[in-house]
């Protein structure tokens, strides 16, 4: 199998290295905690399933707004390995941003 996506290579690593430490997040108390490859690839697929469970389907979009946070890395990587177009953004903004910047998603207008 030829690696190509980053899904993949997180596929591969869960195979061949389950329980080296994939990702360190912070914790409720600001404590980082380790999440290996085999736990980050098993909560890819069950959010890869939510999605499907949910009704989205092949090349629905879907927009992420999160902060640098790791479920934000979990969906990230659900997404495209489940065939949804995402657009990630960070903001600190108001809600009429967020509206217009989907609204051009949904349009097809995503300022490339």
């Amino acid at each position: 199998m030829e690696i190509t996506t980053l899904p993949r290579i997180i596929q591969k690593n869960a195979a061949d290295y389950p329980y080296y430490v994939a990702q360190y997040s912070k914790d409720e108390g600001g404590i980082f905690q380790p999440t290996s490859y085999s736990e980050m690839y098993r909560e890819i697929l069950a959010f890869a399933a939510g999605l499907r469970e949910a009704g989205i389907k092949r090349g629905d979009h879907v927009g992420l707004i999160s902060d640098n946070r790791k479920e934000w890395l979990i969906t990230s990587f659900a997404l495209p390995g489940s065939s949804r177009r995402s657009s990630g953004l960070r903001f600190h903004g108001r809600g009429t941003f967020v509206y217009t910047f989907l609204r051009g998603l949904l349009c097809g207008n995503t300022g490339e």
